[in-house]
């Protein structure tokens, strides 16, 4: 987990949208919040949760962060986020007790409030934030614009008028108002598919809320955007959407100092960066109860597990109930009405359970044998080896048996 990631690019608002920025202020509002870390092995994964902790410690009161590491090192819980009755940041598990120190066990949840529940492969770190783009270069630098005259003078085909918002022209001028000397212009001449952000928020604060209308309204043929009255100066060219360890490539650099989180540790000039895709969801309702009965689970265990979160600090986490679990004060936009299921991956060394649970691994090996036509798989960690004992991953050999299947079907047909 990185804290000081932006959450909200490109950056035009300060810090308002980093991520520690944002625990602080809603802490702040009194938000109680929960947070378990993967304690990992240094010499193994230089990710320094232990500064991820430290510094969320600090934000605020209601924050307490905590490292989760199991005894066989197996990785768990990334950051998770849950409003009850007090706030804790957890580091897990401890790898002394064990020899194995390579074993992944990924996990990537956020809950608030037990209702609503986001679940994927995307970590709160750097590197992770990407869009349909995938730029492989960032070193775009902003410039003030010199006089708006300057800027149409290089866009002799853009209409007159256009960078206005307040109507159309008249006598080829666009109405101005008393304070307009005072108030600069955001000047973007962003392609379409660039990123959107709203500067609301900002201008409202500025009493300028009436002069603004939705980005996309603003958007014309060109795919250039038009001017928006703010009070963050007149800005052109591109700002850059990866700061300081944001800008990663891991396959050619590690991590390095990750204390330091604005000071780059690779030649961006040089040095593409690597993409990333991947996916998530969010669920409501029931759904977000069990993955936040899963946390509380893993919660108190670990609670009950390491003695120095046994103080009253660290409170005991308690489930709401299923019956008001329908109850939504908000709702994800664009969501749709459907069934769906949670399923884990837990044992004894993880939640405190005494038969482990693999629901996950069950639902694979069903998926595939009850297969009729195709079998698609992706997967970053396929480990399924038919001669070792020792892997009890059964998804190579249901495979194997779909297509032992598959074939005598054929034959007998």
């Amino acid at each position: 987990m990185s804290p000081e990631i932006f959450l909200k690019r490109p950056v035009v608002e300060g810090n308002r949208w980093r991520l520690d920025c944002v625990l602080k202020r809603k802490a702040q509002q009194g938000v109680k919040i929960f947070v378990m870390l993967y304690k990992e092995v240094e010499l193994a994964l230089g990710i320094n949760s232990e500064y991820s902790k430290r510094t969320l410690m600090h934000l605020h009161p209601n924050i307490k962060p905590v490292r989760y590491v199991a005894p066989n090192g197996a990785k768990t819980k990334n950051p998770a986020f849950v409003q009850l009755e007090d706030t804790g940041v957890m580091r897990h598990p401890d790898h002394v007790s064990s020899s194995v120190y390579l074993w992944a066990h990924h996990e990537k949840i956020v809950v608030v409030d037990q209702s609503v529940a986001f679940v994927g492969g995307i970590d709160l770190a750097y590197g992770r934030w990407d869009d349909r783009e995938h730029r492989l270069t960032d070193v775009g630098s902003v410039t003030r614009a010199a006089a708006v005259d300057q800027e149409k003078s290089h866009m002799p085909n853009s209409p007159q008028g256009a960078s206005g918002l307040h109507g159309p022209p008249t006598n080829g001028k666009s109405p101005r108002s008393p304070d307009s000397e005072d108030l600069p212009k955001l000047k973007g001449a962003a392609h379409t598919r660039r990123a959107r952000f709203s500067l609301y928020r900002h201008l409202h604060r500025r009493h300028l809320s009436d002069s603004i209308s939705s980005v996309d309204s603003t958007e014309d043929k060109t795919g250039s955007l038009r001017s928006l009255q703010t009070g963050v100066g007149e800005l052109m060219g591109d700002t850059r959407f990866w700061h300081g360890k944001d800008y990663c490539n891991f396959v050619y650099k590690d991590w390095i100092q990750l204390e330091k989180p604005f000071d780059d540790f690779i030649d961006r000039y040089t040095t593409p960066r690597m993409p990333w895709h991947d996916i998530a969801s969010v669920v409501h309702g029931k759904a977000a109860r069990d993955v936040a009965r899963h946390f509380i689970q893993r919660w108190n265990f670990t609670k009950i597990m390491k003695p120095k979160y046994r103080s009253l600090s660290y409170p005991f986490l308690l489930p709401k109930s299923h019956a008001t679990a329908n109850e939504l004060r908000y709702q994800v936009p664009d969501c749709i009405n459907t069934k769906v299921q949670i399923l884990r991956s837990a044992a004894d060394w993880s939640a405190g359970i005494k038969y482990h649970e693999e629901s996950i691994h069950n639902a694979y090996i069903q998926v595939i044998a009850k297969s009729k036509h195709f079998i698609y798989i992706e997967n970053q960690f396929f480990i399924s080896c038919a001669d070792n004992k020792q892997v009890h991953n059964k998804i190579g050999d249901a495979i194997i048996e779909r297509i032992i299947r598959a074939y005598k079907y054929v034959w007998v047909r």
